[in-house]
């Protein structure tokens, strides 16, 4: 199957004719599913207070996996794509519905790459997750400022102006 890219600006106007601008709400975080936040959330310290960037990575050993047939880009159509993301979106709903102020201050104990046990308290985890993508758009936009172009804004409040536009 042979494809073309979508030229960035073609590309940026269809995702901008579909999108919706919304009002911003507080929600507790089992609702903040499906959520975008509509505002930076700054922490007075960092987290975690080290250089983590060893800590990226998948924390698997070759002879678990080596007939692995899963592909970690598959070829998915729209509709398989689609229903990728429902399946994920309920048992976002599962795991996060389960969670009380308790469960999230307990820790989830891991291996990390080098073998040491670590503990991370559950609500650590999920703000990890949640704000981990800035850290990848970063890289991604370093990158392409290293190879003399100019990267796409990818700041929430930047794409809420362009779309009231």
């Amino acid at each position: 199957m042979v494809s073309t890219l979508t030229d960035i600006d073609d590309a940026r106007m269809m995702v901008l004719q579909h999108a919706v601008c919304l009002e911003s709400e507080s929600v507790s975080l089992p609702d903040a599913l499906d959520r975008v936040l509509a505002a930076n959330v700054d922490c007075a310290d960092p987290v975690p207070p080290f250089d983590s960037s060893a800590m990226d990575g998948f924390a698997l050993r070759s002879t678990d996996v080596h007939d692995a047939t899963a592909q970690p880009w598959p070829d998915l159509t729209l509709e398989e794509c689609s229903s990728a993301i429902e399946d994920l979106h309920l048992r976002w709903h599962a795991i996060l519905e389960g969670l009380s102020p308790e469960k999230l201050a307990g820790d989830l104990t891991y291996l990390s790459l080098k073998g040491t046990e670590n503990k991370t308290p559950i609500q650590d985890v999920l703000m990890h997750l949640v704000l981990h993508s800035a850290y990848h758009r970063g890289q991604v936009a370093a990158a392409v400022r290293e190879a003399g172009g100019k990267p796409a804004p990818t700041d929430y409040a930047v794409y809420l102006r362009g779309a009231k536009k």
